[in-house]
């Protein structure tokens, strides 16, 4: 595997250069920002597709592979692909050691979130530089599958936001970290329960903190989860799927009473979501890990196979690298087939229904109607290197997205969440743009 290295944040380069016409939708507003600050690329890698250059010129949407001349069956390899795997080994995540938990951070204090029945997650509150500081503005952060609050490039992100002026609330999600070491019994649910945890964070910093604009950034995993949130956030749910007991920690806007639903609520994220290398089709994903995969052929796959195999050891379940065997366990520990009584079937409908966003018939219809409900700006940033090979999947995605609040930055490098090894410059000038209130994208009413 290659070896992670420190990537410093020179937050002196990070400038407001990228001033805009804050009218713009998340929509256009990113291929006028992506404009201003591609020159911070690494030459070669400045070309960018967006939700605009990404509409189909046909019935068919536009090949990703031809289009950055990347070898898709080449990604997973060093000999094909060094420069995605070097990006992505960078931050990755070291495992969290419950005797020895990594030193707080510069301007942070512990602190807790409640988000269910005796289920609290583990969180670090910062306060923004003085000097910066931008009123009641708080940034929820939060780490991919198998992620924590270690390492380098989670520091870098959260004092990169409060130099920028925010408040910063870094969260461990359920099943990962200390949220995990302290709470044996919190499971990785895949967005069943993190997506209402999401949301609960953001309305719980407005009531004990009165933040007046929250923003969200995540990665991976957890960035597919606020996809779910996004849609429960500006969504009213169809009064038949109420009884689906996946939905038991949901946080739909409306009520199942058709006849007088409440007034909607303004947007639990109304300053953004900033998404990171999201798996948009999380079934091809999770397929892609059918096979054991070797380090030399594929070493992030690999290594993230041997991360199930520790999480399954851990838990004395029985050892199984793909991800279907991994889900199958951690739903089976958080007795969610109890709620199904016992019918596993029943359990895997619901749960296919809730995070498969290609069907029905892989048309996407299931995704690109519940974006088409956010309400607030939502930028997906991806990298048509991703070891992972989403890219096209992204593709597929949001070019069929119409809603004016989905904005998508698909760049050449990046790797997996590598995009602060790629180029600190444009990824935090595009952060700060997307989050100051001055540069901001607009929210738009989504028809």
């Amino acid at each position: 595997m290659v070896e992670a290295q420190l990537v410093p944040l020179t937050t002196a380069e990070v400038s407001d250069r990228t001033s805009l016409n804050n009218r713009l939708s998340t929509r256009h507003w990113v291929d006028t920002v992506h404009a201003k600050l591609q020159h911070k690329l690494p030459w070669g890698e400045q070309q960018a597709l967006t939700s605009t250059s990404l509409v189909p010129h046909t019935s068919l949407p536009l090949d990703v592979w031809t289009y950055f001349n990347i070898s898709e069956n080449g990604v997973d390899s060093i000999w094909h692909n060094l420069n995605g795997i070097e990006q992505s080994a960078q931050v990755t995540s070291p495992t969290p050691d419950s005797a020895n938990p990594a030193p707080m951070w510069k301007g942070f204090h512990e602190t807790s979130v409640p988000v269910g029945p005796g289920v609290d997650l583990y969180a670090r509150l910062g306060v923004p530089e003085k000097s910066t500081e931008i009123p009641g503005s708080y940034i929820i952060i939060t780490h991919g599958l198998f992620g924590s609050l270690e390492g380098v490039d989670m520091e870098n992100h959260v004092q990169a936001l409060r130099q920028m002026g925010h408040h910063v609330l870094a969260i461990e999600m359920r099943g990962h970290g200390q949220t995990c070491i302290r709470s044996k019994d919190s499971y990785v649910t895949f967005g069943i329960t993190e997506s209402g945890d999401l949301l609960r964070t953001a309305h719980w910093l407005k009531q004990t903190h009165r933040a007046s604009r929250v923003g969200l950034v995540t990665f991976s995993l957890s960035g597919f989860e606020s996809l779910l949130a996004a849609w429960q956030d500006g969504a009213t749910l169809d009064p038949a799927d109420w009884s689906r007991p996946v939905l038991q920690n949901s946080q739909f806007i409306s009520a199942p009473s058709a006849d007088n639903p409440p007034a909607p609520r303004d947007p639990a994220f109304n300053a953004g979501m900033f998404v990171v290398s999201i798996p948009a089709d999380t079934f091809a994903t999770a397929a892609r890990f059918n096979k054991k995969w070797d380090l030399l052929e594929a070493p992030v796959k690999a290594t993230f196979q041997q991360r199930v195999r520790e999480r399954l050891q851990t838990f004395g379940d029985p050892e199984s690298p793909t991800m279907e065997g991994f889900i199958t366990a951690e739903l089976r520990r958080g007795k969610w087939s109890q709620a199904y009584g016992g019918n596993a079937a029943d359990l895997l409908k619901d749960f296919t229904w809730l995070t498969d966003f290609k069907s029905p018939d892989a048309s996407w219809a299931t995704g690109v109607q519940r974006l088409e409900s956010v309400r607030h700006p939502l930028l997906v940033l991806s990298a048509a290197n991703d070891p992972l090979a989403t890219a096209q999947d992204v593709a597929d995605l949001f070019s069929r997205v119409q809603n004016p609040n989905v904005g998508l930055i698909l760049l050449k490098g990046g790797g997996h969440m590598g995009f602060s090894a790629l180029s600190a410059d444009y990824y935090y000038s595009l952060m700060r743009s997307f989050f100051n209130p001055q540069t901001a994208p607009r929210a738009v009413t989504p028809k």
